[in-house]
């Protein structure tokens, strides 16, 4: 569908390049409860272009495949005589990077935590907002989570923290630990001194996070979305987009 909208110009896409796929895959059975996977098809969108990122005709000796490479693309035109091109995905008229999380974030999505949390708070706040989009969690709720996960006894270690671990084992392998251990020492304590401010550090990304969990708890999909619509980047970028109604139509043109 957005594949499509672009390139019929009826639209621009905003945000990262898609997965990229492109087949079409069916199932036969087979003996002893197994099933063979065979692509019957491929899916083309109006340009003519198919946007499957995977090339299946070249595996490796492995089995394994690759992307297509950027070398190999295929250009083609939308209505409006725009370029675009085949073989990974849809390219966003308007790229948005990715926002990657810190390591505190992931690992208290990982084991549970943002849920259980947002579910305490409910309990402890019954009564369903009618909306959740100025919802927002306050100071003393934030400190309040954070105390609750030192009675959890969170812990957790970062890629920085194991590679450094590593590090000084490969000094002491190589029998120069005794020339380093200063240096390394040091090092390692500014890592755990930054690890233990983690949560201030990341406190706005955890922060909406448990915002994001508590609009689920509340109103489901809906209560979750009023919740990020405000802080969304790719929607934030969009209407940044429709307020500038030639920045719009520059896009949508040959260029």
């Amino acid at each position: 569908v957005a594949g499509s909208l672009q390139d019929y110009d009826r639209a621009i896409l905003v945000g990262q390049r898609t997965f990229g796929k492109g087949l079409v895959q069916t199932t036969r059975q087979l003996a002893y409860n197994a099933q063979l996977k065979i692509t019957t098809a491929k899916y083309y969108i109006p340009s003519g272009r198919c946007i499957q990122a995977l090339d299946y005709s070249h595996r490796r000796n492995d089995g394994t495949v690759e992307k297509f490479a950027d070398s190999l693309k295929s250009e083609f035109k939308t209505k409006g005589g725009r370029k675009v091109y085949d073989g990974a995905g849809l390219d966003p008229d308007l790229p948005v990077p990715i926002e990657f999380v810190g390591t505190v974030t992931t690992q208290l999505i990982a084991l549970g935590l943002i849920f259980e949390y947002a579910n305490q708070y409910c309990g402890e706040h019954p009564a369903i907002p009618g909306t959740m989009r100025n919802f927002s969690l306050s100071e003393a709720e934030y400190i309040k989570f954070v105390n609750w996960l030192k009675e959890k006894n969170f812990s957790y270690s970062t890629d920085l923290e194991k590679l450094t671990d590593n590090l000084i084992t490969a000094a002491k392998n190589e029998r120069i630990y005794n020339d380093l251990q200063g240096q390394l020492t040091l090092i390692k304590i500014k890592i755990e001194q930054n690890h233990a401010s983690d949560l201030v550090r990341f406190r706005n990304e955890v922060k909406h996070l448990l915002e994001e969990q508590i609009g689920f708890h509340y109103r489901m999909a809906a209560g979750q979305a009023e919740v990020s619509i405000d802080h969304d980047p790719e929607i934030r970028e969009a209407q940044k987009a429709l307020s500038d109604i030639d920045a719009y139509k520059k896009l949508l043109s040959p260029h």
